[in-house]
């Protein structure tokens, strides 16, 4: 019978990883798992945030040519994956991509990757199970293949079964790993936190640099609270990091007013946007034992934010810019009052971005931290797939042929190339204020660059 291996190869040692990718497990990949296992197949889990490319490279040398190999891919570990994959496909396997820069790439990868059998767009737990029982990938939803000298996109669609479980966390081997890395990470911290996602797809969904769906698919509260007890009681984590980019009021209140009484102990960290934080939601958030909200602010430059679809509120009323940022400054404020941390985030690098621009988002994130923000994330801009700015890219006279048909995109060079011939000031001045940004705090975290 077949098997399913699923990989999320590492990223380059010349790359920042998230802050919370060594102690946070692949929840996509073990959700595609949980579905295989249940469907009576064997299923292996390698998790390049705490495996080497060596010690992947070694577990696939136990492949065999009846084996399916996955990565779930991103713009930092696309490269990685091909080479594991290379490996895998010379001892027979059948190679499967998927994730977001896949999912972006998928036609360049099928026809310039020959090792690659199939790519599977957005989510994969129905298109892998079809794949691993052998049905004609005609019928079978979200995948992108060769059909003879042509390359077929089958329909897209979002099968929603993964809200019928939780991923199973034993088939994670090295799940003390995990929690050995959320120590060394955050030793003053008195509780031990893992993450987990109570819906797929953003509730905002529009800024035009981001792959997130806008369909949003809840999962089952009561499933999610039996899944909060097994993580706790099995194995010791006391804490969640929720993954759902901006979960609604209603959402947390509903997950206040039905939470066990032998839950009302876990703390919580969730992510939203600025301008929507109500005094009733902080003090939801208070009651919730929340340690850490995520603040998507990207930029101090309204401008800007009009202009990538970021602004998360009705500005009609608004008659000066600092108007939009200051009931967050008021929020988080509030929020250090009732021991809540905020980390406020920012993308360097929109259209247009300029001097002024920089130095309003630069004066915002200071404003910030005198309100009370603990942690800074701070990142330059990098085109996904996917994504409408992507779109620009290959829309542009000079940008597009270099490309249109490219498959292996390299991040730091497309996001020169989009600073170069969108921004209004250089590369070298962008990365000047993200140092300056993230100097602001103790802790502070990017993504893709490495910059000192």
């Amino acid at each position: 019978m077949k098997s399913l291996t699923l990989i999320y190869a590492p990223q380059p040692q010349d790359t920042k990883p998230l802050y919370s990718s060594e102690w946070c497990v692949p929840l996509g990949n073990l959700s595609i798992g949980t579905y295989i296992k249940d469907n009576g197949f064997d299923v292996k889990i390698l998790d390049g945030a705490i495996l080497s490319y060596e010690d992947i490279e070694e577990e696939l040398d136990y492949s065999d040519n009846n084996s399916i190999v996955g990565f779930s891919t991103t713009i930092l570990n696309l490269n990685q994956s091909i080479r594991l994959a290379k490996k895998a496909k010379n001892k027979g396997s059948t190679i499967v991509f998927g994730g977001p820069q896949a999912s972006g790439l998928s036609y360049n990868l099928i026809k310039t990757i020959n090792e690659i059998d199939f790519v599977v767009r957005g989510e994969g737990e129905s298109p892998m199970l079809e794949i691993l029982k052998g049905t004609n990938p005609k019928k079978i939803s979200n995948l992108t293949y060769r059909d003879g000298n042509e390359i077929r996109e089958n329909y897209r669609v979002n099968s929603g079964v993964w809200t019928r479980f939780f991923p199973d966390r034993a088939l994670i081997t090295e799940i003390e790993q995990y929690k050995k890395n959320w120590y060394n990470q955050n030793k003053e911290k008195e509780f031990t936190a893992t993450n987990i996602g109570l819906q797929r797809g953003c509730s905002w969904g529009l800024c035009n640099f981001c792959t997130e769906s806008r369909e949003v698919r809840n999962g089952s509260l009561y499933d999610y609270f039996v899944n909060l007890r097994e993580l706790k009681e099995r194995y010791g984590f006391n804490a969640f990091f929720e993954v759902s980019p901006g979960p609604s009021q209603k959402t947390l209140i509903d997950l206040l007013e039905n939470r066990p009484d032998d839950l009302e102990d876990v703390r919580f960290r969730f992510y939203t946007y600025p301008n929507i934080i109500t005094d009733k939601l902080v003090d939801i958030l208070a009651e919730l034992n929340t340690w850490e909200v995520f603040i998507g602010i990207e930029s101090g430059d309204l401008k800007l934010l009009r202009e990538v679809n970021a602004i998360k509120s009705d500005l009609s009323n608004l008659s000066k810019e600092t108007g939009y940022f200051d009931k967050t400054k008021k929020q988080v404020s509030k929020m250090r009052n009732k021991n809540i941390n905020s980390k406020v985030s920012y993308i360097l690098g929109f259209e247009g971005e300029t001097k002024d621009s920089l130095e309003k988002t630069y004066k915002n994130a200071r404003e910030m931290v005198d309100a009370g923000a603990s942690s800074i994330a701070c990142s330059l801009l990098m085109p996904l797939p996917d994504t409408t700015i992507f779109q620009k890219i290959l829309w542009h006279a000079k940008l597009g042929p270099k490309y249109k048909d490219e498959a292996l995109i390299d991040f730091t060079e497309i996001t020169k190339d989009w600073i170069d011939n969108f921004c209004s000031v250089p590369y070298e001045i962008i990365v000047e204020y993200q140092s300056k940004i993230m100097g602001l705090v103790n802790k502070a975290t990017a993504y893709g660059h490495i910059i000192f």
